[in-house]
């Protein structure tokens, strides 16, 4: 009989041990705009203070943090260009769902001076010449030279033709 009741309180502890592990967290939702304009803000970091628990809003400014222990916590709203913004006392209940509508204030960023310095190792560019010196094969006269209308870069004293009206010349 006494072993009975001894095998009774242990299976009754360890079921009460594992409701207590099982027990039901709660969850906290919420949307985060932007206070003068009302938009919705995106990647704003929410964090539960002293917890590993947080989120970033989506890009519709919702968050959604589950698996709360029950209690009550501080809350940390933080994004660059805004003023991060810190809510005490929120309760979270077991298996239910706490819902915030956030908004943060714009804030203007002031920055300092910054100089950009560069060096630059010396290069030698050689250029060659897109139209190399030639003369043309197509005739010596200076109207057959004209009409084609061709630009040739010719070198003066191989040209038969010697008016410098036939000599065409590429800048």
């Amino acid at each position: 009989m006494n072993l009975l009741r001894i095998e009774l309180v242990g299976i009754l502890l360890i079921g009460l041990t594992a409701f207590g592990l099982c027990a039901e967290t709660g969850t906290l939702t919420g949307t985060v705009t932007e206070e003068k304009t009302k938009m919705d803000l995106s990647g704003v970091s929410v964090e539960i203070m002293d917890s590993h628990l947080g989120a970033a809003t989506d890009d519709r400014g919702h968050f959604y943090i589950t698996g709360i222990e029950p209690g009550v916590y501080q809350l940390q709203f933080s994004a660059i260009g805004y003023t991060t913004l810190a809510r005490d006392s929120i309760l979270i209940n077991p298996g239910h769902t706490t819902s915030l509508s956030i908004q943060l204030e714009a804030q203007v960023l002031k920055l300092d001076e910054i100089t950009v310095t560069a060096t630059r190792q010396a290069q030698l560019k050689i250029f060659a010449p897109s139209v190399q010196p030639m003369w043309t094969t197509l005739s010596n006269t200076c109207r057959e030279f004209q009409a084609l209308q061709v630009l040739v870069a010719v070198n003066p004293s191989s040209v038969p033709c010697q008016s410098m009206a036939c000599l065409l010349h590429t800048g």
